[in-house]
């Protein structure tokens, strides 16, 4: 923890360490794409748009959870933009 003076509200602290920001994979499949995250805490969600501008983002449901990672296959055929947000 890092401890400052605040001048209107007396003493903060703010934690040191960096934020767990996942990173996002892909793995193909035939004509699937695979795409995995590790789930640190907090949890992130999967979304994804068609087409950058202007997006449309969705959260994705279909997520699998098998050992600390999330998993979530695109059948093939739609191309889509995919991110990670924090809810």
């Amino acid at each position: 923890m890092i401890y400052a003076i605040d001048g209107n509200n007396g003493i903060i602290a703010v934690p040191i360490a960096p934020p767990i920001m996942p990173h996002l994979d892909l793995a193909l499949s035939g004509p699937n794409a695979i795409l995995s995250w590790s789930n640190p805490i907090p949890s992130f969600t999967l979304q994804a748009t068609p087409a950058i501008s202007p997006a449309s983002w969705t959260t994705l449901s279909q997520v699998s959870v098998i050992g600390g990672k999330s998993y979530v296959t695109n059948n093939g055929g739609a191309h889509q933009f995919y991110r990670l947000i924090k809810p």
